[in-house]
């Protein structure tokens, strides 16, 4: 992984924490604190039995503040999208160019050889070279999938 990669993700994972945290602490209060006099939405009178009304936040606010949870939802959840989508493409991208690949070229070489000394015929080289060619583009396509993983979590991040 590369050195700014790795800054991308432990930004992401920083803002992540903070996000939860945010949003934890959001509802929080809004659920469990007594609301401000000024959202107040009607004054306690007594009723008919003598008891006070139940007293509660104006809906306006009450909306206002689901929305600022969602949205904190939201961005949390984009960037924890992003982490596991950046892990996924990072390890099938190691995987492709750590153990496929190679072993796509080595069977090349060994059908090429074997070809040489007559112990194979040229459709197995052929298909041996279709193999690689098939694994190299694998490869190039999880290099794009990484770097579009990367780009949606550094966007995310940036919310």
């Amino acid at each position: 992984m590369k050195s700014n990669d790795r800054k991308t993700l432990l930004t992401a994972v920083a803002v992540s924490s903070l996000l939860a945290a945010g949003v934890g602490a959001l509802v929080g209060k809004t659920m469990l604190s007594s609301p401000p006099k000024e959202a107040l939405a009607v004054e306690a009178k007594e009723d008919h039995a003598g008891e006070k009304p139940h007293v509660g936040m104006s809906a306006e606010r009450i909306a206002a503040d689901g929305i600022q949870v969602l949205a904190l939802a939201r961005s949390v959840r984009a960037v924890r999208d992003g982490e596991a989508a950046l892990r996924a493409a990072t390890a099938r991208l190691e995987v492709l160019d750590s153990k496929v690949v190679p072993q796509a070229q080595t069977a090349v070489d060994l059908a090429r050889g074997g070809f040489e000394a007559g112990k194979f015929s040229l459709l197995e080289v052929l298909d041996a070279q279709a193999a690689l060619t098939t694994a190299r583009t694998e490869l190039i396509a999880a290099r794009l999938d990484r770097a579009k993983a990367l780009a949606a979590l550094e966007r995310a991040a940036a919310q």
